[in-house]
């Protein structure tokens, strides 16, 4: 009897370990099935509302090719694994369909953010599908993931593949547009929620900068002054500073006109400016002139003799000091951000500069203009190879009174650290 008993048991395990084990097999399976480009595209053909004659054979292939949402060189694509790329190319054909148009984007987005390099990945992406890329970015429905604090580009991982899941909500966003992300005029995304404190002051906040960057304090609030301060008129705050009139002796200009024209060559002008003199190396600094001319090429030439030959040889001084000091200076990154553009009430207009960098010298026990070039260099604490990061506000301008703003160079070079609050 005990014998019959235990042997039953037996049975019973034996069976439930079976039962187990398929049931595991099964799952697995589950987990690993692939969301192919069909089932993605039945999906949007339904979120569409298209009419479908189901009585047809295959009946969302058919509606898909007859309104030209794929091709006959896509049918065989469809039974893959669906990948963002695809599913950028498959969802702006969507796009194309709803909206109507031929070119349901902004041309000029897609070409700032293409220009741009706003996608760093861009190139491991099949080239047939980068400008379904661009568009399906440039529209906020598919964005990709950050590249880390101050970077003004995003990773797409165009070969990744696409869960369900993440399919739905690229759905969501192709029909819903207020669920879209938002994207900055130059192509970069931007945050709508946990914003900083005055971020009123400016025209929209981006994802991929702290808080930090913007609540540093502007230039006008460290003057004192009897006058008023009011924004728009004292002084223009990267909010309003398009409201800016540019006053010459050849008539008035539209800031947001100059803006429009000469911000990318501003930006550009900054960026050689600091990114120059954040990288400088004793051992090599003299080759060709290449630094120097590099540098200088930044500040403003009044083509006066006397007045250019005076910054030249400030630069030169600094060259001399730091080889007999043995100064090499490296940056591991330097950004310039366009949209924190803003005129103090000094008449300067300044631009917004994060940089990353480190120092290596025999003495550190100098003014610090010594160690980095500049007029006003401030570091709160210089520690040998050590990275340092601030953020600094580098103002630009001119001093050919008809200037219509394509001579704007840079003017009051300060890197201080007297504002930045770090993290």
């Amino acid at each position: 009897m005990q014998k019959t008993i235990l042997k039953k048991v037996a049975e019973f395990i034996i069976i439930g370990i079976v039962v187990i084990s398929l049931c595991g097999i099964n799952a697995k399976a589950t987990q690993n099935e692939q969301y192919t480009g069909k089932e993605y595209l039945v999906q949007l053909l339904k979120s569409m509302k298209v009419s479908i004659d189901t009585s047809e054979e295959d009946p969302y292939l058919n509606i898909a090719l007859q309104k030209k949402i794929i091709t006959e060189s896509d049918v065989n694509k469809l039974d893959s694994a669906l990948t963002r790329e695809y599913a950028a190319y498959l969802t702006n054909q969507a796009d194309v369909f709803l909206s109507g148009k031929k070119y349901s984007y902004d041309e000029y987005l897609y070409y700032q953010i293409k220009h741009k390099k706003r996608i760093s990945d861009i190139s491991k992406c099949n080239n047939t599908y980068q400008p379904a890329i661009y568009k399906i970015f440039s529209k906020g429905i598919m964005i990709g993931d950050s590249n880390g604090s101050y970077s003004q580009n995003r990773s797409f991982h165009g070969k990744k593949k696409v869960t369900e899941k993440e399919a739905n909500l690229i759905i969501k966003k192709l029909i819903s547009k207020t669920s879209r992300n938002k994207v900055s005029y130059d192509g970069q995304v931007i945050r709508t929620s946990k914003l900083p404190k005055n971020y009123k002051k400016f025209p929209y906040i981006l994802e991929s900068f702290p808080n930090s960057f913007y609540e540093m304090k502007f230039n006008w609030e460290y003057i004192k002054s009897s006058e008023k301060k009011i924004d728009g008129k004292t002084y223009f705050s990267p909010a309003k500073i398009k409201k800016q009139i540019l006053w010459t002796s050849s008539g008035k200009w539209s800031m947001e006109y100059v803006m429009n024209k000469y911000l990318d060559d501003w930006v550009d002008k900054v960026y050689t400016n600091v990114y120059t003199r954040l990288n400088a190396n004793y051992k090599i600094i003299n080759e060709n002139d290449k630094w120097f001319k590099q540098l200088r090429n930044t500040y403003f030439i009044f083509n006066n003799k006397q007045n250019d030959n005076r910054q030249s040889k400030i630069i030169k001084k600094y060259i001399e000091n730091m080889m007999q000091n043995k100064v090499i200076i490296k940056s591991a990154k330097v950004v310039v951000e366009p949209s924190t553009l803003y005129e103090s009430m000094t008449h300067v207009t300044f631009l917004r500069v994060y940089a990353k960098f480190k120092i290596s010298a025999d003495n550190f026990n100098m003014d610090h203009n010594k160690l980095i070039f500049g007029d006003y260099v401030w570091i709160k604490k210089i520690t040998k190879n050590v990275w340092i990061e601030g953020v600094y506000d580098i103002g630009i301008g001119t001093s050919n009174l008809a200037s219509n703003g394509s001579d704007f160079s840079v003017m009051r070079d300060y890197i201080n650290d007297y504002a930045y609050k770090g993290k």
